[in-house]
């Protein structure tokens, strides 16, 4: 990568032949003491570009280091945390330097899509076919991404502790207020219920709300208002 970007640099200042090779006057720390090396044994002044080049390919892009690129490649994924773009990025940069595993735009795409996190690569399988670039599918999986942000921000946190509030059901229907937060509450009685009989709501230790009626004469049973059955059973 380095070397390729000096070539862009000589090329748009004019640079040509022999001259190329005052690009080693950017090299430090190990590539300096490399080519020093380099000097003792060759006459640099001598030197072409394409020699240089061959030299240079031959200590830092040699095959196994092409190897270890391929590997890197085949086995890239956009990993947990890792955003669209870093693995866009990733992807492009060792794509070029294992050209031959994905020589067409379509086997490029392909690859690309299988190293995609399941929820975006999900979308894309739905949103995307044959016809569609390798441009198109990074535009695609930056848009799905944002749309799986979306939904995560959006959805309603947990309940953690505090108060749960249920309906109950036949209760407060005109006042509005339905839920077990009331600590009390008065209902009518007639006969021998009393006047002013009230139940009130306890919460036991598991935190769930219970409620006592007064005991119906009639029926034996515990519930408000009036008693409607004829006979006790």
């Amino acid at each position: 990568q380095w070397l390729t970007v000096i070539e862009r640099i000589l090329n748009f200042m004019g640079v040509i032949g022999n001259d190329r090779v005052c690009a080693m006057f950017q090299f430090q720390e190990d590539a300096l003491i490399w080519w020093e090396m380099i000097s003792l044994t060759r006459d640099v002044t001598r030197m072409t570009w394409e020699e240089f080049w061959d030299l240079f390919n031959a200590k830092y892009y040699n095959e196994a280091v092409r190897g270890a690129k391929r590997k890197e490649f085949v086995e890239l994924v956009q990993g947990e945390g890792m955003l669209v773009t870093e693995y866009t990025t990733k992807f492009d940069r060792l794509a070029k330097l294992a050209s031959g595993i994905v020589p067409t735009d379509f086997s490029k795409k392909e690859k690309y899509l299988a190293g995609l996190n399941a929820k975006i690569r999900h979308d894309l399988v739905i949103t995307t076919n044959d016809t569609t670039s390798y441009a198109e599918m990074v535009d695609k999986a930056l848009r799905a991404e944002g749309a799986v942000k979306f939904l995560q921000e959006t959805r309603a946190p947990p309940s953690v502790g505090g108060t749960t509030t249920l309906p109950i059901s036949g209760l407060g229907k005109e006042s509005g207020d339905s839920t077990f937060e009331q600590k009390k509450r008065t209902f009518p009685s007639s006969g021998s219920l009393g006047q002013g009989k009230r139940f009130r709501g306890n919460q036991n230790k598991g935190g769930h709300q219970t409620y006592s009626y007064p005991e119906c004469p009639r029926c034996k049973k515990h519930h408000p208002g009036t008693c409607n059955r004829r006979a006790c059973f």
